[in-house]
């Protein structure tokens, strides 16, 4: 079985219709993503799900391998019925809710080495302003101290988005309301 990879960047995201695993269901032969085919049974749409990536993206006329979806989706189904209990879901969120108070704990670390590297940056300006411009020496030490604290700001505030992109990113928004609605 191949590891799967996907893409760096490319969100997967599942499409019209009622296949519970569209967009998410993985090749064991190739390990790319499968697709979902429709074809009637009984008056009603039902899934199968194909991988024909290569067939798509080199033009071949055949499919790695193609599984019904009926039995797949209505097992997945039952399982995920059977795992969403009032107790796990009562345990998610009180995990959630701690995961949520970490990362304000985290936020607010982040908050004060911004607020230390602006006033460390701050400083340097002054005493660079302050310096006789005649005195170079001293002049260009300060210059290249101001430059070197202006440089850790950026690159501190530069972390901290990739830090709340990543926050944003990984942090789904659950409610009892949502949960049990």
């Amino acid at each position: 079985m191949h590891k799967h990879e996907e893409p760096k960047g490319v969100k997967v995201s599942p499409r019209e219709g009622n296949a519970l695993l569209q967009g998410i269901v993985i090749c064991g032969h190739c390990g790319q993503f499968m697709t979902v085919h429709y074809h009637l049974y009984r008056g009603k749409p039902s899934p199968d799900y194909m991988c024909q990536r290569e067939g798509i993206q080199h033009g071949k006329s055949f499919a790695c391998q193609a599984i019904v979806g009926k039995h797949i989706d209505k097992a997945i189904g039952e399982l995920i019925v059977e795992l969403m209990s009032p107790v796990t879901l009562e345990l998610s969120i009180a995990v959630q809710k701690e995961r949520e108070q970490r990362w304000q704990e985290s936020d607010q670390s982040w908050q004060q080495q911004l607020e230390r590297a602006r006033y460390e940056t701050e400083l340097a300006k002054r005493r660079y302003l302050k310096v006789d411009p005649d005195n170079r020496l001293v002049s260009c030490t300060l210059e290249a101290d101001w430059n070197e604290k202006l440089e850790v700001l950026n690159k501190l505030h530069e972390e901290h988005e990739n830090y709340k992109t990543q926050k944003i990113s990984k942090s789904p928004n659950y409610s009892k309301k949502k949960l049990w609605n």
